[in-house]
């Protein structure tokens, strides 16, 4: 990929498909109803192009009406100068609050700018703000910059079949292999510096390895897609992580826990507004509404 290339993950993928029902408290893998089709973008190819409006997503200020007015229409950028300073250390309460913010998450879209060490995922997530109203576009972009490291399996077999044939992936091919489980969701409460549990038994059935250099490996992100007979497993270790919305704003890690938090309770205790998920408490609200409220405690002293 060129250093002035376009991360199409970064331009908010649309979701794709609907969820079948499950029951959170299970260990079973879940599955997505559906099939991965080409999505529209909200994001043109080249700064100020085109009639819609251009959230250049490699431009440093973010495709906004100001961005058009400084950049070269037709030119693209590469990801130098943001505005706003990336999150170079994560707290642990931070660790965990993401871990609950995520969970049932729908990864939308993956890539990686080799070039400049940056890569960006696209999640659809499970969030209430604090009116008590689910956003009408719940999508939330993570960049990480300064990545020091991805590690991917891509398996012909189930998830625990350790036999099964492994396919190889280039770091370009990374994008379309994920989009090509048609945006599944990511579940167990644990996404942050939690790659030692799993990685270890996929040491010696690795798709993909790239590490450009030592640095870059403050944080690591462990993610999947699980589509019943075939399985990603992706690993990115990174410097500094920002988080943005569908219209590139920065979002603060506090109020983006938060807005997790607030959709999980409301879930433990029957809220009609977290019904029509496909999702089914498997224990009695009161039993897992404690078991959520230990996996996000430390994300939140005073509850």
């Amino acid at each position: 990929m060129a250093a002035t290339a376009i991360f199409t993950a970064d331009r908010f993928i649309a979701p794709i498909g609907h969820r079948a029902t499950k029951h959170i408290g299970t260990k079973t893998r879940k599955h997505r109803i559906g099939r991965p089709t080409t999505t529209q973008s909200i994001a043109k190819t080249l700064c100020g192009t085109g009639d819609e409006e251009s959230l250049c997503c490699a431009c440093p200020l973010g495709g906004t009406t100001e961005c058009r007015n400084q950049c070269v229409v037709g030119t693209a950028h590469s990801f130098v100068g943001w505005p706003e300073t990336p999150v170079l250390v994560l707290t642990p309460n931070e660790i965990v609050g993401h871990g609950a913010a995520l969970n049932e998450a729908d990864v939308l879209g993956v890539e990686v700018d080799p070039s400049n060490r940056v890569a960006c995922v696209t999640f659809r997530v499970l969030a209430l703000s604090e009116v008590g109203t689910e956003p009408s576009d719940t999508r939330v972009q993570f960049r990480f910059h300064s990545v020091g490291r991805v590690v991917a399996s891509l398996r012909e077999g189930h998830w625990d079949d350790a036999i099964v044939p492994i396919v190889p992936i280039a770091l370009e091919a990374l994008l379309p292999t994920a989009q090509s489980f048609g945006g599944l969701p990511i579940y167990g409460w644990e996404f942050v510096d939690c790659h030692e549990r799993d990685l270890s038994r996929l040491s010696d059935r690795l798709s993909l390895d790239w590490h450009p250099g030592n640095d870059g490996r403050s944080h690591s992100i462990s993610l999947f897609q699980d589509g019943g007979n075939r399985i990603l497993d992706l690993y990115l270790w990174f410097g500094a992580l920002e988080t943005r919305d569908p219209y590139h704003r920065p979002v603060p890690i506090a109020s983006f826990i938060a807005a997790g938090k607030r959709w999980w309770d409301a879930f433990c205790v029957g809220d009609e507004r977290t019904k029509g998920y496909g999702m089914a408490p498997l224990r009695s609200p009161a039993v897992l509404n404690q078991q959520v409220r230990l996996a996000m405690l430390a994300a939140d002293p005073r509850r």
